[in-house]
């Protein structure tokens, strides 16, 4: 017996060692395959069947499912995630226009242009469907044949478009408001239209606007967003006006109000060049990488405003989901089986849906034409989510208690409330506290997500500061920290409310 016994654990780490091996062998055969492929990547045909990065949303997207079915396409929520992943190696190549991957060279050099264009097309100014949108619009495209007759519209491209451009900023927020006041929702990083530079937004379309603003005596503010955000923005009202490099599509065009073209882009397939990036030591590359995060351009302000944001959020969801679920719980006690059906029916739905599309139904649909602030929907969002998680266990604990105390009770003279507020209760918290507990956690955890409608919270600011900085590791560790630390403080303070609250552990300790 104990030799079958030793022969079977030899033939399972004899298969045990087969396993690794293969899975690390088929690993590097990858690899060696991948280095290989960039290697014979020399043309666009080439790329009919690797991996290409695109913005979520844009343009470069539609080409890349156009041009390239076969390929494995991948989506990123902003212009700067396609260029760190071809970069890092993640995807082959990526599609963007001719004059963004020229600019992204100047910081990194690294990107090398297959092509010289995949397509032109044209790209304008997007304005809302409104009266108010509409006589904007008239007013612009007046201003944009005016300074095309003249020459300016070519000085300010050359500016900008020529090598190396003369980068000037405008204050929005300095011109007078003579005659009214609009808001413009710009792609936070697509250069040279529109890309933050020393903490200013800067670009060629906000040069436009600006002049053109200072021109009719309006005044304005910017607000740098995805992509994916601006046109779902402009239908909400949220902006007057949308640019950034947009291209005019007819599907676009059944939403937006475009202006005339103001230039001619050339979209282009681009991968990386052979050199790499200057090696450092981990202290050298910790020391960059902490100051480019937050000492630079006092970027701690803008991640502690981002935690402010998701504690803010953390705290009034998880205040106004503990209110839904006690009036939830209520509600099943009386007895009634439609109360009881009802809220059985929410609980499911809400259980049902995930979070991600709950926040987002409420932003684009429920909330679409009410001009609610943002983070006033994602607490709303989260409490629902809080509510139906919190109302389930706060029921279970309540029903775990023997039903012959509530009879006793009543024997004694106590009114149902009574019962509930002075036995039921108490008795219930040391079984409902430590899910509670776990569900403040994972309601803090799921704040994360409301950066889908454009809240600049803790995880949305270290993105940003990531794209500003390509440095990942320093924002992401800091936000895991916080996340961790958040949870132990709730758990530490819960243990401490339990241990007052379990009358039995008293009793053992009395006892000893």
């Amino acid at each position: 017996m104990n030799n079958r016994r030793s022969n079977l654990n030899v033939d399972m780490m004899t298969i045990t060692v087969l396993l690794i091996t293969a899975i690390v062998s088929i690993c590097l055969y990858g690899i060696k395959l991948s280095e290989e492929k960039k290697e014979k990547v020399l043309t666009v045909e080439d790329f009919k069947y690797s991996s290409i990065a695109v913005e979520e949303g844009s343009f470069s997207e539609t080409l890349a499912n156009q041009n390239y079915p076969k390929a494995n396409i991948m989506q990123f929520a902003a212009m700067e995630d396609v260029f760190d992943a071809v970069e890092s190696g993640l995807v082959e190549s990526g599609v963007a226009g001719v004059y963004s991957v020229r600019e992204y060279n100047k910081k990194r050099n690294v990107y090398k242009i297959v092509s010289d264009s995949v397509i032109n097309t044209n790209a304008a100014i997007g304005f809302g469907k409104t009266t108010r949108g509409e006589h904007l619009l008239k007013e612009f495209d007046a201003y944009l044949d005016r300074i095309t007759e003249d020459g300016t519209l070519d000085k300010i491209k050359s500016n900008w478009f020529d090598d190396p451009a003369t980068v000037s900023s405008y204050d929005f927020s300095k011109l007078p408001l003579t005659n009214g006041f609009f808001s413009i929702g710009v792609d936070k990083d697509y250069p040279p239209f529109s890309y933050k530079l020393d903490g200013i937004q800067v670009g060629y379309d906000l040069e436009l606007l600006y002049k053109f603003f200072e021109e009719k005596g309006y005044g304005g503010r910017v607000y740098p967003v995805n992509f994916g955000n601006l046109i779902p923005g402009l239908e909400k009202d949220k902006y007057d006006i949308i640019c950034g490099g947009i291209t005019v599509t007819e599907e676009r065009s059944k939403v937006v109000n475009f202006s005339k073209p103001n230039m001619e882009l050339s979209y282009s397939v681009f991968c990386t060049a052979k050199e790499a990036v200057p090696y450092k030591n981990l202290i050298e590359f910790t020391k960059d990488a902490f100051h480019k995060t937050f000492i630079q351009e006092d970027r701690y302000v803008l991640f502690l405003n981002g935690v402010g944001v998701t504690f803010i959020i953390t705290i009034f969801a998880a205040l106004l989901g503990t209110i839904l679920s006690i009036l939830i719980c209520c509600y099943r006690l009386t007895g009634s089986k439609i109360a009881d059906a009802l809220c059985n029916m929410y609980v499911s739905v809400i259980e049902g849906v995930p979070h991600t599309v709950l926040l987002m139904l409420l932003y684009y649909v429920v909330f679409r034409n009410s001009k609610l602030n943002a983070v006033i929907v994602a607490i709303i969002a989260m409490a629902i989510n809080f509510s139906s998680y919190v109302s389930e266990i706060m029921i279970a604990g309540i029903r775990s208690i023997d039903k012959g105390q509530i009879e006793a009770a009543k024997s004694q003279g106590f009114r149902k409330i009574e019962t509930y507020l002075k036995f039921i209760i108490p008795q219930s918290l040391i079984t409902i506290l430590p899910l509670y507990k776990n569900e403040i956690v994972t309601l803090f955890k799921s704040t994360s997500i409301v950066g889908y409608i454009a809240i600049f919270d803790m995880v949305k600011v270290a993105d940003i500061i990531r794209s500003r900085t390509y440095e990942p590791i320093i924002p992401l560790v800091s936000v895991s920290i916080i996340y961790y630390l958040f949870g132990l403080l709730v758990m530490r303070i819960t243990d401490r409310v339990l241990n007052k609250l379990d009358w039995t552990k008293k009793g053992e300790q009395s006892l000893g």
